[in-house]
């Protein structure tokens, strides 16, 4: 027992991949110590899982910083034409814009992992729903020449919040609209028999070793910054932590070179 606490006392956040020797007789002090290794298993993980995540917001957070400095100190170098200021300056309003909308997201992640955010259970008419998101994705569409198509009974009413059903909608049909291919076509179709509604998308698609990770934080299919396809990586974690909350069942199926659907299935339908 005295070794079981001089261990256990020694334990600090520099040694957490500590475990206690579990004794021989399996008796309550063995079942004690199994109980506090579980628990520094837990926290080992969780410590792993806030360093991994503070590594990669530092990271998404340096590159629009760095892009604006590099701006900045060609700026600073000579005199150039107003037109030139205007291209640079455009640039970094883009990079500031990249900023605020991902510590929007983050911010929204803390509230939703801190409980502080909490979901109304209300109906919730579906087609009236995705009608009114319908604006925000007129311009995304037109830009990639995409067909969005739309197929949902008026009388179809589910339960959930509002809000957050909106942010879920949105997000998932802009990342069919950033991930679908030019001239290419988007597929919003409720499903009677089930109680769920699909996004699908005839876009590249998501190779099968990826789809496991694709709701984590800061996961990217295409690992590369660089990417000319921009994103945080937490637009997908959002929606499935929104989800969770709402009991929605969420799930992604995708082919390579045959597009990705995502599935939202619902807890409880009005009628």
């Amino acid at each position: 027992m005295l070794q079981l606490i001089r261990t256990a006392s020694g334990i600090t956040d520099a040694s957490i991949g500590t475990r206690l020797n579990l004794p021989v007789h399996k008796d309550e002090f063995y079942d004690l110590t199994q109980t506090i290794n579980d628990l520094l298993g837990r926290i080992e993980e969780s410590m792993l899982r806030q360093k991994q995540f503070t590594s990669d917001a530092s990271h998404e957070i340096r590159t629009p910083l760095a892009a604006i400095r590099g701006t900045l100190e060609v700026l600073i170098r000579k005199q150039r034409e107003p037109a030139a200021y205007q291209e640079k300056i455009s640039g970094i309003i883009q990079q500031v814009d990249r900023l605020d909308r991902l510590l929007d997201q983050l911010l929204e992640l803390a509230r939703i992992e801190s409980g502080i955010t909490k979901p109304k259970h209300e109906p919730v008419p579906l087609a009236a729903l995705v009608s009114g998101l319908h604006t925000k994705w007129k311009d995304a569409v037109e830009v990639k020449g995409i067909s969005l198509s739309v197929r949902i009974p008026d009388d179809v009413i589910v339960t959930g919040d509002k809000l957050f059903l909106e942010i879920i909608l949105d997000n998932l049909v802009h990342n069919a609209i950033k991930y679908g291919k030019e001239q290419g076509h988007i597929f919003i179709q409720w499903h009677e028999g089930p109680g769920s509604l699909s996004i699908r998308d005839d876009g590249h698609g998501i190779p099968e070793e990826h789809l496991p990770n694709i709701f984590s934080r800061f996961y990217r299919v295409d690992p590369s910054r660089s990417s000319s396809i921009k994103g945080s990586g937490l637009g997908l974690s959002i929606v499935k932590k929104l989800a969770d909350l709402q009991s929605i069942a969420l799930v992604a199926h995708s082919k390579p070179g045959e597009g990705t659907v995502f599935t939202m299935s619902f807890p409880r339908l009005f009628s």
